[in-house]
């Protein structure tokens, strides 16, 4: 009998907190855009892992500005 291998967990940097920015553009917590947040669930993993690796400059680039 085959084991069922466990559904894997999606990707996301979701923090269950979100804040959006002034311009009501980009979630200031887990920095994706609305457009992103929207359409994640339909997203591949390929498709989440390209945003996920934009998601440091991001960060960066928040920190430069408040700072």
């Amino acid at each position: 009998m085959a084991t069922a291998t466990p559904a894997r967990k999606p990707l996301s940097p979701c923090e269950r907190r979100c804040a959006l920015d002034a311009e009501k553009t980009r979630c200031i917590t887990c920095l994706r855009t609305r457009d992103e947040i929207v359409a994640w669930g339909r997203m591949s993993d390929p498709e989440r892992q390209e945003i996920m690796d934009k998601l440091p400059a991001r960060r960066a680039a928040q920190e430069e500005h408040t700072s």
